[in-house]
């Protein structure tokens, strides 16, 4: 079961855990980037506490990519204190335009890594140490990536000795997921799961993971350690939002009652849902659920929503896979949705052979029902023709924008619904009347643009949240679980 991403730095071996290894993350957050800073989603919360000291602390989380390198602009922040003007008063760790790791105090940047982390298809464990009564500059901050300290790091200026960690100090401001007085462009567009910040210890990567001699993966186990003060564990279990209260997702699990208000974040069911299970571990429950690769795309597309809606911004045609493939003869049934956002004359899914899929497909002419690419199809939204082989077959019927289009895939067929029921008197259950028929090996489904005007844009869910409409009996997600 490949989950297709980066080729370059970014290791992919973080990205979840068998079935069998007993703790299991189970729920993560969708930050979702907007250039209007009011409508960026992201947590806040101030400390209102003294440390128990503000010169030691470790944090931990795990990071699924969304938008990758400068897409935002700039770059993105994870977690930042921007109220104030030293180094003890402000801190941040941001995912680059390069897709570097960079960590700063105030102006300088004590570390900042040389690899690179772009892979949209894994989950990467962050563990960040700082100790600032370490004698040695290049011991007061460590950056442990995969349970790996990161060494390949160049240090532009030091964290001075004795200085506070800013996420600490009592009175602070700070922010998960966008910076806090720079308006636009700060966001970040990712997947975060499982924060933990420890206040006055300085700790190593195997107090929240370990790597499982199975699979060489790390992965993740539940940190049984104290919090300290300021300290606090974020689950993002309590599916609601939060304002003034230990309760919804900013709910602190430490303890500590330190928890997190919600700003623009979005429990209401739709494209906007951001309580997900996609997870850096693997179970029935929440496991690494697929999104659209923008690896494999160039600037004729937009990405957005953490890499689930991409829209075209230039006239072309051309195909997006998404990051899974899958067989498409398995007896097992697969199930995902997509909705249409605009431009429904142009817009379509796709279905291609991995054979057959040459790397970065965007460009003119290659889309699924060319010839080119037989037995690639797609199925285009405006009307529910099916393009195959050069040519076309009536099969269902037009979307407008807004609609949600389910598609079922078993035995080599697949179906497609709206919300009316699966077109054709179709029934996946029974196999009856499906729209393609006959396909084997290896395939990826994605984004299609036929030529025409630019605007077209979709939005997928692979189950990482809630369906409009029920699967099939016996039909599954597209996640890393559920694929051999």
């Amino acid at each position: 079961m490949p989950l297709l991403g980066a080729t370059g730095g970014g290791s992919a071996k973080g990205f979840g855990a068998l079935a069998n290894l007993g703790y299991f993350i189970r729920n993560s957050v969708r930050l979702r980037f907007n250039s209007t800073a009011s409508s960026t989603s992201y947590f806040s919360r101030t400390n209102s506490s003294a440390p128990t000291n503000n010169k030691i602390g470790t944090l931990s989380f795990w990071v699924k990519r969304g938008i990758i390198g400068s897409q935002t602009g700039n770059g993105q922040y994870l977690i930042e204190t921007g109220t104030g003007t030293s180094d003890n008063t402000h801190f941040s760790f941001v995912m680059g335009t390069t897709d570097v790791f960079s960590i700063s105090q105030y102006h300088v940047e004590p570390l900042l890594t040389t690899r690179v982390f772009r892979d949209p298809a894994a989950w990467y464990h962050i563990v960040f140490v700082f100790d600032s009564t370490q004698g040695t500059a290049a011991d007061r901050y460590k950056l442990y990536v995969n349970g790996v300290l990161e060494t390949a790091v160049t240090r532009p200026g030091d964290c001075p000795l004795n200085s506070n960690w800013a996420i600490l100090n009592s009175g602070q401001a700070i922010n998960i997921g966008r910076h806090s007085t720079i308006s636009g462009g700060r966001g970040s567009e990712a997947y975060i799961a499982e924060w933990n910040l420890i206040d006055g210890q300085a700790l190593t990567p195997s107090s929240f993971g370990k790597t499982d001699a199975a699979t060489g993966q790390w992965i993740p186990k539940k940190y049984a350690g104290t919090y300290g003060t300021n300290g606090f564990y974020l689950k993002f279990s309590d599916i609601a939002t939060t304002s003034g209260s230990n309760a919804g997702l900013g709910k602190d699990f430490s303890g500590n009652g330190n928890y997190w208000n919600t700003n623009n974040i979005s429990v209401t069911s739709g494209a906007t849902y951001d309580a997900m299970v996609d997870s850096p571990t693997l179970s029935a429950v929440a496991s690494n659920y697929a999104v659209m690769n923008p690896l494999a795309a160039d600037s004729n597309a937009t990405f957005s929503n953490a890499n689930l809606t991409i829209t075209s911004n230039a006239a072309g045609e051309g195909f997006i896979p998404a990051t899974i493939d899958f067989d498409i003869a398995s007896s097992t049934g697969y199930y995902f949705e997509v909705t249409v956002d605009s431009g429904t004359a142009y817009c379509t899914t796709g279905f291609i052979p991995v054979s057959k899929f040459p790397g970065k497909m965007w460009t003119g002419g290659t889309y699924p029902g060319l010839s080119t690419y037989n037995p690639g199809f797609e199925i285009r939204f405006s009307d529910g023709t099916i393009l195959q082989n050069g040519g076309s077959s009536a099969y269902g019927s037009g979307a407008t924008a807004g609609d949600t289009w389910g598609f079922a895939i078993k035995n080599g067929k697949v179906w497609a619904r709206n919300s009316s029921g699966y077109f054709n008197s179709g029934n996946p259950v029974t196999e009856a009347n499906p729209a393609v028929t006959g396909q084997t090996g290896q395939w990826l489904l994605g984004f299609a643009e036929r030529a025409g005007a630019f605007g077209a844009g979709c939005t997928y869910n692979f189950g990482q949240r809630p369906f409009a409409y029920t699967p099939p009996t016996g039909f599954k997600s597209l996640n890393a679980f559920n694929l051999p």
